[in-house]
């Protein structure tokens, strides 16, 4: 019994370390400007048009919502987001 406890212990904190390390690493290594460069280009040619980006954050956690925009649609400013038309 103790050596499958201190075995699924070992396991866990495994699990646990790595975790860490993807997540400092993703910190590191993906940086607003890097996907601004990446996203934005595909965007544009996606969308046939000119888009342009607010703030950009970098996090290993998601959000449903850009920070800019309140859950009915409008950003700041009061202005209501439009979607895809045509």
């Amino acid at each position: 019994m103790k050596k499958t406890l201190k075995i699924t212990g070992i396991i866990f904190a495994a699990i646990a370390v790595l975790f860490l390390v993807v997540a400092v690493l993703v910190k590191l290594l993906v940086t607003p400007e890097g996907v601004r460069k990446t996203v934005l280009p595909l965007a544009e040619k996606k969308l046939q048009r000119q888009v342009q980006l607010g703030d950009i954050s970098v996090s290993i956690f998601f959000r449903n919502c850009p920070e800019e925009a309140d859950r009915n649609g409008k950003n700041r400013s009061g202005s209501l987001r439009t979607g895809r038309t045509g």
